[in-house]
């Protein structure tokens, strides 16, 4: 009876802290996507002012953006590539005048709790604005995060595209907090065996 009265004050004093961790959580979220939708009306705004089809988006004028932007843009088939902070990032081409700026990480699916990840992808996916991530375990496993440009025009994009790689490593944040918390709590809601466990009893034989 002891056991299952320290049980249950466990159990409860755990929910109230995450009741309270997720308050906070929902304060700070609002905050950050507060940034981030100004970012967004930023970008929205650079777009409709440069909305005139005269300069359309092209590889040669995505490969100038980056290099304006101060990286050394690689041209393959279907995308560029570019390096910033050390990292890969590319810019997809096959699917002009649609821009999808990428960035892309290897996963060991050994190492993580993978249902925690992918909800956390998705999460994070639904709480940030223009940022996706996708999670993909087939032969090589991979996270990717991607962001859909506005842009119609090499001038916009250009002035966007910065912009474009500072929400992908807000993205990239964001997940790696949220699947912390997740992990965390799945490890605060586990119930603790009961260092009380019911006495066994066992039958004395009286012989005559």
């Amino acid at each position: 009876m002891l056991g299952l009265i320290i049980c249950l004050a466990v159990f409860c004093f755990t929910l109230l802290l995450l009741l309270v961790r997720q308050s906070d959580r929902n304060e700070k979220t609002a905050n950050e996507n507060g940034v981030l939708k100004g970012r967004l009306e930023t970008i929205q705004a650079s777009h409709a002012s440069q909305t005139a089809p005269e300069d359309p988006v092209t590889v040669e004028g995505i490969a100038m953006a980056v290099r304006f932007c101060g990286y050394v843009p690689e041209k393959g088939e279907q995308w560029v590539r570019f390096m910033a902070a050390g990292d890969p990032f590319y810019i997809e081409t096959d699917r002009l005048p649609s821009i999808f700026v990428l960035r892309q990480f290897s996963i060991t699916p050994q190492e993580l709790e993978m249902d925690l990840f992918r909800h956390a992808a998705h999460l994070m996916s639904d709480e940030l604005i223009m940022v996706k991530a996708f999670v993909n375990d087939d032969d090589a496993p991979t996270l990717r995060f991607l962001v859909a440009a506005l842009d119609a025009n090499n001038a916009s994009f250009q002035e966007n595209l910065t912009r474009y790689v500072t929400l992908i490593n807000d993205g990239r944040d964001k997940m790696h907090e949220i699947y912390s918390m997740l992990v965390e709590e799945r490890k605060e809601t586990s119930l603790p065996v009961n260092p009380y466990p019911p006495n066994k009893t066992t039958e004395s034989k009286v012989t005559s």
